[in-house]
């Protein structure tokens, strides 16, 4: 189990990155990271309220939702890089030094 507070950002990119190894297509890795959106919404949405208050109303709501949300562009940017770089299973050897043998099948 992945797991963290907002569960879009690391884990999300973890997340990724496990699937496409895994050889998961990539539009479905996609949907399955825009889908935080749906599941953290409501979260998201009273955090952006809280902010906004404690800001005393300063901190327009466009300036905080890109902190609260996924956004395709977040995941493909550094999904690009590394594909650009390495690969999915060099990244993990090299980029990431996990050793082969963890990454063979039992």
């Amino acid at each position: 189990m992945i797991h963290c507070t907002g569960g879009k950002d690391r884990t999300g990119f973890v997340t990724a990155i496990i699937q496409l190894f895994l050889g998961v297509h990539y539009e479905s890795v996609m949907m399955d990271y825009l889908y935080s959106n749906e599941r953290m919404g409501p979260k998201m949405k009273k955090i952006e309220k809280f902010i906004r208050l404690m800001s005393l109303y300063r901190i327009p709501p466009e300036r905080i939702k890109p902190m609260l949300e996924v956004r395709r562009d977040y995941l493909e940017g550094v999904l690009n890089e590394i594909m650009k770089q390495y690969g999915i299973e060099q990244y993990l050897l090299k980029g990431c030094c996990i050793p082969l043998s963890c990454l063979e099948p039992l």
